[in-house]
């Protein structure tokens, strides 16, 4: 019975990975319309962290392309809150690209700290240590950042 589950489970996330892999390319051949259009469709279906965040990388990615900063602002956000460590790559992005997660990230950064330590806080009250530990790690990190 397991059995079946996994062999179930496997090419639907063959099929997930694959639908990533052609909204990837969409978006390299330049189809932003089509790409985005995919990814709002894979944005829209439940996803592993993960792959969440790959998707609004893309979605970011397509509607700074397509001169859509506002909404590219909310996908930027979603990727900063899931990692506020991420940076886009020099050699993956353009300038303009790697701009626009900066400008989010400056934004965001302080809310993200405050809330991770008043997470980690709380842990700490409950007697929670390897909890508050990690959180406060989070918090350092995030700071240096």
């Amino acid at each position: 019975m397991v059995l079946a589950g996994v062999v179930i489970v496997a090419p639907a996330a063959r099929a997930q990975d694959s639908d990533i892999a052609a909204a990837r390319d969409l978006y390299a051949s330049a189809a932003y319309d089509d790409a985005l259009a995919l990814l709002n469709r894979l944005h829209a279906s439940d996803r592993p962290p993960a792959e969440a965040k790959i998707i609004e990388q893309y979605r970011a990615f397509c509607l700074l392309a397509l001169g859509r900063a506002a909404d590219a602002d909310k996908a930027i956000e979603a990727v900063v809150t899931a990692e506020p460590s991420y940076h886009p790559s020099d050699s993956d992005v353009s300038p303009r690209i790697r701009n626009a997660f900066a400008d989010v990230r400056r934004r965001m950064l302080p809310v993200i700290v405050q809330q991770k330590y008043a997470q980690a806080k709380a842990a700490y009250e409950r007697k929670e240590w390897a909890a508050a530990a990690s959180g406060f790690s989070q918090v350092l990190v995030t700071i240096a950042d």
